[in-house]
């Protein structure tokens, strides 16, 4: 039996990293043994039992004032002297055997806890597969991180600007020295095989088992949105609004029976009141808490389309943006509206498996929820008619066969 060591960022509720956890899952299932070590998140509760075994470094302490002042101390001792990497690595030299493991997996959001996978890669004599969900070219400034860069003495560009060279050039020396690369989408491998060659398409995929198709009845037509909500530069959700503002003054959409629900953090809240009270829905939007991943699909058989937000794909916006929402709607077989449209990757995707419609303009919008209502007027539901060798091609179960063919090619490689 192989036995696989995965590193990877914190398990932050309530998704628990998907990604890794379904991974995890089906090596196991195929016979390979698993253990996951990862960061602790701070006075986090005790989190599911995911099936596999799983060790969590303590790293911050504290909350509030003197939580910020501890986690300024700590980002300048990570950027000055890899401090939180050198930690990591002696806490998984501290629990882990040497020589119990034939492989290392590293999967990240960014740069932690690569220079660790290397370490341990290094003096471990392991092979080393590097997974990247995402990576710094992908989105211009910090729109992705929990923290904002220091202002320090109004040097906060200055910093930002030195944080990500630094962590590019550590995370492009794993890069290199890793047998082999994963990642999400068909950008992130053309922009990683700079580095290395060796870069493969992993989808994140849907969970085959848990996001299934049924048909339930609502007496509510929604447009509903799961998950958190980024900046402009990343998602720009205006089309969809707008056009829902149009379609009531026209008077096509009934206003009695519909629907704006928001699956979303405090945060997120904050940010689509904005455009809620700017094209006057308060009336029609409804905000709810995060639902646990079990829970999901039962919130996306009562919506009539889901929402999935993007934007253009350029040198001044997000590229390569792959949500595992798309996924997820493509996996129940529920319209999907992506506003605003990436033009390239993610769009493709939404055309050639016809699960919805990627729009440009408001007209599309107005257009593909006008087709969706009248289905849900005739139905009380709305499906789509998804080709299910298309369809099943992106589920979790078979990138994950990928992913195993990769490592069946490191491990054995001579």
């Amino acid at each position: 039996m192989k036995r696989i060591l995965i590193l990877t960022d914190p398990f932050t509720p309530p998704a628990y990293v998907p990604r890794v956890r379904f991974m995890a899952h089906y090596l196991q299932e195929k016979g390979y043994e698993v253990e996951v070590c990862t960061e602790q998140l701070l006075d986090s509760s005790e989190p599911p039992y995911f099936g596999f075994k799983l060790h969590e470094m303590p790293y911050y302490r504290y909350h509030g004032f003197r939580g910020n002042a501890e986690w300024l101390m700590k980002f300048i001792g990570q950027l000055s002297f890899s401090c939180k990497d050198k930690a990591f690595t002696r806490y998984c030299n501290t629990i882990m055997e040497r020589g119990s493991f034939d492989i290392i997996l590293c999967s990240c959001f960014h740069t932690f806890p690569l220079p660790t996978a290397f370490a341990l890669s290094k003096a471990w004599d392991l092979p080393l597969v590097v997974d990247l969900r995402d990576i710094e070219e992908q989105c211009p400034g910090t729109s992705y991180y929990a923290h904002r860069m220091p202002n320090l003495l109004g040097l906060g560009k200055c910093v930002t600007k030195l944080y990500r060279r630094i962590n590019l050039k550590r995370r492009n020396r794993v890069l290199q020295a890793a047998a082999a690369v994963t990642t999400v989408s068909r950008w992130h491998v053309d922009t990683l095989s700079k580095y290395n060659p060796n870069t493969y398409l992993i989808y994140n995929g849907y969970d085959a088992s848990l996001f299934v198709p049924k048909n339930i009845k609502s007496n509510r037509f929604s447009l509903c949105y799961t998950g958190r909500l980024y900046e402009p530069v990343m998602q720009d959700p205006s089309l969809m609004f707008e056009a829902v503002e149009h379609l009531l003054k026209k008077r096509l959409i009934h206003s009695d029976n519909l629907s704006l629900d928001f699956y979303v953090d405090p945060a997120s809240k904050k940010k689509l009141e904005h455009y809620v009270t700017k094209y006057r829905l308060q009336q029609w939007t409804h905000f709810h808490d995060f639902v646990p991943t079990q829970q999901v699909p039962e919130v996306l058989y009562r919506s009539s389309i889901l929402l999935v937000f993007s934007n253009i794909a350029n040198k001044e916006s997000a590229n390569g943006i792959m949500t595992t929402k798309f996924y997820e709607a493509l996996g129940v077989e529920k319209p999907i509206l992506c506003v605003r449209s990436d033009e390239a990757f993610l769009a493709k995707l939404i055309e050639l498996t016809e699960c919805g419609v990627a729009a440009e303009n408001c007209k599309q919008v107005e257009k593909f929820i006008l087709k969706q209502y009248k289905q849900w007027q005739e139905l009380g539901y709305t499906r789509m008619a998804i080709n299910p060798i298309v369809k099943e091609e992106y589920s979790r179960q078979r990138q994950s066969e990928y992913l195993i063919d990769v490592i069946k090619q490191v491990i054995e490689k001579p």
